[in-house]
C-alpha cells in the first residue's frame, strides 16, 4: 500500500468513526452503502461528471473511495430501507443518462452496538455477497438480520413488530397505492392478523384479493392475500406473504392511466417521425400504444433521444397543458413503447399537477362505490 492509499484509508476511517460518533450523540439514523465502479483513467473528465452527477442524486451525501474500485456512501439520517430506495433511484438514473449498470451493492444501518470495524465488516460482507449470489442484486441487512436470507427475514419482522405493531396498509386501485394504516395483533405460520379500520375493510372486501404492507424499521414490503375478514373486530387475516426487495409502494413516482384519449408525436431531428396514444403517464416514464411500423421505425434509430410532444387536460380546468420534453427508449413491445423522459422542473409540476387531478378523481370513485 503506497502512501496515498495508506494517508485514503485512514481519512475515511476517520470520517466514518465521526459520522458515527454523530449519529449516536444525536440519536439519529445512519447507513452506509458500498458499491464498485471501476473508473477509468483514460477518460477523467467523464468521471468527474458521472461522479458529480451521483452526489446530486444521493443528496449531497459524503462519498469516500476505498481501494479496489470500491466507492463507500455515509447517508445521513437514513434507514435501511430508504437508502435502499435512494440507491434504486441512482442506479436506474445512471443507467437511463450514461447506459451504466452499477450491479455490485452492499448496504447496511448503524446499530447501537456498533462501532467502526463493525459496520464496515458488515458491509463489505455484504458487497462480497451481492458478487457472488446475484448480479444486480443489492444486498442488504442488519447487525442481527441479513435479509437475503428469507428465513432471517421473518426473524427480524417479528422483531420490528414486538417493539412496533403499527404498519402501513397500501390498496392498489388502477395503478395507484392508496394508505391506510392498521396495527399487527398477531404474526405467525406466514399469516398477519391485522386491525385497521371499518371503511378500510370494506374497501378490502369490495376490491382487493391481496394488500401490500410495510414498517417503518423494516426493509422489504410484504405483500400478502387476503384470506378472511372479522367486521366486528375490524380485523384481517393475511396469507401467504411474501418479502418482495421493489414494488408499486416504492415507485418513485405514482403512474396514472389517462382518463381520455391522448395523442402524442414523437420528434426526431426537427421531423414528426410517430404518433400513438398514451397509455399511462408518471413524471419519469411514459407509455405509448403504437403501430407496429412506428415501434419499428423508432426502433432503427439507436441509442437516440427524441422529442416527445402531447397535451394534458386537467378536469375541471379551462386551461391546457401543451408538453415538450426529450426522452429516450426504455423498453418495447409489438404494440407499447416505454420511454424515460427527462423533464425540467416546470415540465414535472405540469405533470405532477395531472397526475393529482387523476388521483383525485380515482378517490371520489371509491368513496362514492363504499357508501
Amino acid at each position: 500500500m503506497n502512501r496515498c492509499e495508506i494517508v485514503n484509508k485512514y481519512l475515511n476511517f476517520a470520517i466514518i468513526e465521526a459520522e458515527i460518533e454523530n449519529a449516536k450523540k444525536n440519536n439519529l439514523s445512519l447507513s452506509i452503502i458500498k458499491f464498485k465502479y471501476e473508473v477509468d483513467l483514460d477518460n477523467t473528465y467523464f468521471f468527474k461528471d458521472f461522479a458529480e452527477e451521483i452526489y446530486k442524486i444521493l443528496n449531497f451525501f459524503p462519498i469516500l473511495y476505498d481501494n479496489k474500485n470500491n466507492f463507500i456512501v455515509i447517508c445521513k439520517n437514513h434507514k435501511l430501507h430508504k437508502s435502499i430506495a435512494i440507491f434504486r433511484k441512482l442506479r436506474q438514473k445512471l443507467k437511463d443518462k450514461y447506459n451504466i449498470d452499477i450491479d455490485r451493492v452492499g448496504i447496511t444501518e448503524l446499530d447501537k452496538k456498533d462501532n467502526l470495524t463493525d459496520i464496515l465488516e458488515r458491509v463489505d460482507k455484504y458487497l462480497i455477497a451481492s458478487k457472488r449470489l446475484s448480479v444486480g442484486k443489492i444486498i442488504y441487512g442488519l447487525r442481527s438480520f441479513d435479509f437475503y436470507n428469507i428465513s432471517n427475514r421473518e426473524d427480524g419482522l417479528k422483531t420490528v413488530l414486538k417493539e412496533d405493531a403499527n404498519i402501513q396498509i397500501y390498496n392498489i386501485y388502477k395503478g395507484i397505492p392508496i394508505k391506510e394504516r392498521g396495527s399487527v395483533i398477531e404474526y405467525k405460520n406466514n399469516t398477519i392478523v391485522l386491525k385497521t379500520t371499518y371503511e378500510e375493510l370494506k374497501y378490502l372486501n369490495k376490491y382487493e384479493e391481496f394488500l401490500y404492507l410495510k414498517h417503518k424499521n423494516f426493509p422489504n414490503i410484504i405483500k400478502g392475500e387476503i384470506d378472511k375478514f372479522n367486521f366486528s373486530e375490524k380485523i384481517v387475516f393475511i396469507k401467504n406473504l411474501e418479502f418482495q426487495d421493489e414494488s408499486i409502494v416504492d415507485r418513485e413516482s405514482t403512474r396514472v392511466r389517462p382518463d381520455r384519449s391522448i395523442r402524442l408525436m414523437v420528434e426526431y431531428q426537427n421531423h414528426i417521425i410517430a404518433d400513438g396514444i398514451i397509455s399511462s403517464i408518471s413524471t419519469n416514464s411514459i407509455s405509448v400504444k403504437m403501430k407496429k411500423q412506428n415501434i419499428d421505425k423508432i426502433k432503427k434509430i439507436k441509442n437516440s433521444e427524441f422529442i416527445l410532444k402531447f397535451n394534458l387536460f386537467v378536469k375541471n380546468s379551462i386551461s391546457i397543458n401543451s408538453i415538450t420534453i426529450k426522452a429516450k427508449v426504455f423498453n418495447t413491445t409489438d404494440t407499447e413503447i416505454i420511454f424515460v423522459i427527462t423533464p425540467n422542473a416546470f415540465i414535472e409540476t405540469k405533470i405532477q399537477s395531472y397526475i393529482k387531478s387523476i388521483q383525485k378523481q380515482i378517490l371520489q370513485t371509491i368513496k362514492i362505490s363504499l357508501k
